[in-house]
């Protein structure tokens, strides 16, 4: 049964199924939405609305291979709320030459027909700005509306639940490759209101979208405003950024286990001295933590349940929130990293590390939790540290940018070593030093929280409200 109570199992003719094998296209709740789009009468297919943008024409010859590459857009770098980092798709020509092109416009939409990201809220985007040579690959769609249809609706009516349910159905299945076909998007029931009242719609999800915006931004100033307080209480000051890329170093400073150039960056041995300014004693964190510590599970039997931490699952920003699942112990006992109750999680990996993934687990079903193989583990060797304070100076933004310079690995998968971990100085306060660092911190992740909690209530009721705006109610 499914979360609603209503059966996920059913039965089709043979007969009916007219070649298509798509389960979504014949369940109840998807029959039921396309019955209810072809009884409106503003509803008409969606090839009327856009015009024939296809793939487009390439520039004769090479002139798009400018020195320095060319902005390249996937499918899976569309990104949410419907805007693209266009500067974040700077590619080298070999990187896509093998692939379909097409050139963008300003005022295109582009929606994903192929990828991980196909009818799913990051599946559209609209082309507000554009440098001289930006391309897409054959998994990204452009189209642009014509008639009495703005860029900015037809945008709005692509992105919506009802919309993006009917792109479900429509998949096209072959050898496990889930796609849209142009003649499958053309026949999409698309809801087409007056111009005015286009307009009024497109107004009030501008207003909610701003209002989202303008809270998640006030959540991001409080986490960020914790290196300030957390370097406060323990009296480090951390130096302007050292960006220089020229400089020396003594032979007899250089470590046999530290041999990378980058590890001897000015920034990175400004923040390591800044750190044994601080007040209070500083220890090598490897003597206080345990790093990636054995957990052991022979006391549960196979079908226990256990707590599931996914990358995916944990927050950004250093928010410190995760998702917890649970699944029984044999399907995760291999291939994940294990940890106990209260042990530190901290991702590894780029980009997540620099994004602030990490958190305490907590909660954890039988005090045992597997997660992603991208996470270190950090366990407080001895009630000197306290886990949420350790968690709190991990999560220290400024930290997460030298870390950087300690990254091993090909481009794309980039870690921090748990070496670099062990020999980092480590501020051991007090523990009732540690304990306000903790409160301080905790209370601003609540505020943020609540503040995130609410942009994303009011956004849903912003998007149910326009969604029965077009199609009515029930």
């Amino acid at each position: 049964m499914s979360p609603a109570g209503k059966a996920q199992c059913f039965a089709v003719l043979r007969g009916e199924t007219d070649q298509r094998l798509n389960v979504v296209y014949f369940a109840s709740g998807h029959q039921a939405l396309i019955a209810k789009l072809a009884a409106h009468p503003r509803c008409i297919s969606l090839g009327k609305v856009v015009g024939e943008c296809g793939f487009g024409v390439l520039p004769p010859g090479n002139s798009y291979l400018k020195e320095g590459g060319v902005r390249f857009l996937r499918a899976t770098e569309l990104g949410p709320d419907n805007v693209v980092d266009w500067n974040a798709c700077l590619r080298a020509p070999s990187e896509f030459a093998r692939h379909n092109r097409a050139t963008l416009k300003i005022g295109d939409v582009l929606i994903a027909v192929k990828g991980a990201t196909i009818a799913s809220e990051k599946s559209v985007c609209t082309v507000t700005e554009l440098s001289e040579h930006t391309i897409i690959n054959g998994s990204i769609f452009r189209f642009q509306p014509v008639g009495d249809t703005s860029a900015a609706f037809l945008l709005e009516v692509l992105s919506a639940g009802f919309m993006r349910q009917q792109m479900k159905g429509a998949l096209i299945q072959n050898n496990a490759v889930d796609y849209l076909s142009k003649g499958v998007l053309d026949s999409l029931l698309f809801p087409l209101p007056p111009r005015r009242e286009q307009e009024k719609l497109i107004v009030a999800m501008d207003a909610a979208r701003a209002a989202r915006r303008a809270k998640r931004a006030e959540a991001d100033a409080l986490l960020a405003g914790m290196d300030e307080c957390v370097l406060q209480i323990l009296g480090i000051n951390i130096p302007a950024r050292n960006t220089r890329t020229v400089f020396a170093v003594r032979y007899k400073e250089i470590s046999r286990h530290q041999m990378g150039v980058s590890l001897y960056a000015p920034d990175l041995r400004d923040f390591i001295g800044a750190l044994a300014g601080t007040r209070y004693p500083a220890r090598r964190l490897g003597d206080e933590v345990i790093l990636n510590p054995p957990t052991s599970t022979d006391e549960l039997e196979a079908d226990t349940p256990v707590s599931f931490i996914p990358m995916e699952a944990v927050a950004e920003s250093a928010e410190g929130s995760v998702s917890l699942k649970s699944r029984p112990l044999a399907e995760v006992s291999k291939g994940y990293t294990p940890f106990n109750e209260g042990d530190v999680l901290w991702a590894k990996i780029t980009p997540c590390m620099e994004n602030g993934k990490s958190c305490v687990a907590k909660g954890l079903s039988n005090g045992v939790g597997f997660g992603s193989t991208e996470f270190h583990v950090l366990r407080p060797s001895s009630e000197r540290v306290l886990a949420d304070y350790l968690h709190s100076f991990l999560s220290l933004a400024c930290f997460r940018r030298v870390a950087r310079y300690a990254f091993t690995g090909s481009a794309g998968h980039q870690r921090v070593p748990e070496q670099f971990l062990a020999e980092l100085p480590f501020p051991v306060p007090p523990i009732s030093v540690q304990e306000k660092i903790v409160r301080e911190a905790e209370e601003r992740r609540m505020q943020a929280r609540r503040l995130r909690q609410q942009a994303e209530s009011d956004w849903q009721r912003a998007k149910a409200e326009f969604e029965a705006a077009l199609l009515g109610k029930g």
